[in-house]
């Protein structure tokens, strides 16, 4: 069975196409990402603006129409984040199903910390203990404790980069005060998960595709004048020079940011916040190694499907 999932995320709307293979296996066929900003200008008053829907909708349907050639039995469409906050949500899942035929379903927080889990590990069986999975959105932050076999803990909190982006509104370059800023947030948002810290120490960080694939290409182009080989499905990152771009964000204005070597356009806006939430968090479990995996929600689907569960 060949089938097509469409993740519509709140800055992306991610497209798989994966042949189910065998039971719990799949073969990934296809993959494509297009920037939609679906956020845009809405999220903080849990809206989705006009021309963010316009966006949206036009996005889906080049997903459909790249979908089909590929002669795939099903498009499984799921919303998360901006869909779940969106107060006409409803309005933008009709105007998809009458333009494509498709029925966006919305997942929940759970939900979606279970899918991205479920991808992301299948790029881990090398981790042993207790590791911290973290996946970066633009309407909230999926923080998933786990082993190599099972999610010990796990939270969604609505932290994400654009929701952040739009409620904060930041001088460019950011200021120390600035930075200050949303750490006082997060030390407030992540009481539990800063619990949960103590209870399974975990040290070591996986970041789920997105901005670490991001933090990734921009340190590969720095370094050896190369984009991240997609043929990893992991990355180690060294640390020191993690560091290094995290500063060069703060202190790089927007302009300045989308000419840097491997930058993502799309991303630019908000990747320096995505650095301060990932840098923090590394640092509230003293960690010690951090990866980025490429899989996530998408792949956690198939898996999901292969093993033929139902959503």
């Amino acid at each position: 069975m060949r089938l097509a999932i469409i993740d519509c995320g709140t800055n992306t709307f991610n497209l798989i196409i994966g042949d189910i293979i065998n039971p719990g296996e799949f073969k990934t066929i296809e993959e494509i990402k297009l920037p939609v900003k679906l956020g845009e200008g809405g999220i903080t008053n849990k809206i989705i603006m006009p021309a963010a829907m316009q966006r949206g909708l036009d996005a889906f349907g080049k997903l459909c129409n790249h979908a089909y050639p590929f002669k795939i039995n099903k498009i499984i469409a799921l919303g998360t984040a901006a869909l779940r906050r969106a107060s006409n949500a409803e309005e933008f899942k009709d105007k998809i199903f009458v333009a494509t035929g498709v029925r966006v379903g919305i997942i929940d927080e759970k939900t979606e910390a279970f899918l991205i889990a479920k991808g992301v590990l299948l790029t881990t069986n090398k981790l042993t203990g207790p590791f911290l999975i973290l996946d970066i959105g633009g309407g909230s932050c999926e923080f998933i404790i786990c082993n190599s076999s099972e999610i010990l803990w796990s939270k969604s909190y609505e932290i994400g980069a654009a929701l952040l982006l739009d409620k904060f509104k930041f001088e460019d370059p950011y200021l120390e005060k600035q930075v200050d800023q949303i750490e006082n947030l997060l030390d407030t948002e992540l009481k539990d998960f800063l619990d949960a810290i103590e209870r399974y120490h975990p040290q070591t960080m996986v970041g789920s595709a997105g901005s670490f694939e991001t933090f990734a290409d921009l340190i590969e182009m720095e370094y050896r004048n190369r984009i991240c080989d997609n043929a990893n499905e992991n990355y180690l990152f060294n640390l020191a020079e993690y560091e290094t771009l995290h500063q060069k964000l703060l202190e790089t204005t927007l302009p300045q940011k989308m000419e840097i070597p491997g930058m993502l356009k799309p991303r630019a806006d908000m990747i320096a916040i995505a650095s301060i939430i990932t840098t923090f968090v590394f640092r509230k479990i003293n960690g010690r190694q951090m990866f980025m995996s490429r899989n996530s929600l998408r792949e956690g689907v198939l898996q999901h499907l292969a093993e033929g569960k139902k959503l």
